[in-house]
């Protein structure tokens, strides 16, 4: 007979390893972080082309009124996929001015695919999603701070009750609630209900 043994997540490692390095480098650069975390797109889905882009700009508008923060934007895809994911020239080029606009910034950081999600997360204050996905509720689980950006209308995700505690559809709103967390006025815990969390943890990771 087959026996299962519950072992936990052995995708947290990187995140624990990350964690440990990160103590370390916060002793020489104590710059806050913030994790970007995109999503794919497509306007044959409620990610449509046009939510990419407004959260592009919610992207720059963090940058503008965060100074004193440093940017890590991890992206779901490649860049090829993503300037060959927009189906017309404007769109397209859009995104091209955008990201370059980012990218000459030294408090900005990019990564694709290619690089693993939990160490990103293990380095950041605060993880900011595009829509409600995976890397901000990975966060909420592990201890760390996650808000969502969402203009979809989307309603069936759980922690969509939290409207303008931790899910926001206005970049004002949302970048408020940046700056009070990263300066300790308020936090994702002061809100969510500990046993819905728990509810997308099905055992504990202990280093």
């Amino acid at each position: 007979h087959d026996k299962v043994e519950v072992v936990g997540c052995f995708l947290l490692r990187a995140y624990f390893d990350a964690v440990t390095k990160n103590e370390e480098d916060r002793k020489i650069n104590s710059r806050k972080k913030v994790l970007i975390c995109d999503n794919s797109f497509s306007n044959a889905i409620h990610f449509s082309e046009d939510f990419y882009l407004d959260f592009l700009d919610l992207t720059i508008a963090l940058h503008a009124e965060l100074p004193e923060t440093n940017f890590i934007f991890k992206s779901k895809n490649t860049r090829d996929w993503i300037v060959n994911g927009f189906t017309d020239e404007k769109r397209r080029r859009q995104y091209l001015e955008k990201i370059s606009f980012l990218l000459k910034s030294d408090r900005f950081i990019y990564f694709d695919n290619t690089n693993q999600l939990e160490s990103f997360i293990a380095t950041a204050d605060l993880v900011v999603n595009m829509g409600m996905s995976s890397p901000a509720t990975i966060a909420l689980i592990l201890g760390k701070e996650g808000v969502y950006f969402d203009t979809t209308g989307n309603t069936m995700h759980p922690f969509t009750r939290y409207k303008n505690q931790i899910v926001f559809d206005n970049k004002g709103t949302l970048i408020n609630h940046v700056k009070d967390v990263l300066n300790k006025r308020k936090s994702a815990f002061n809100y969510i209900d500990p046993e819905l969390l728990n509810q997308y943890k099905p055992y504990k990771d202990e280093k």
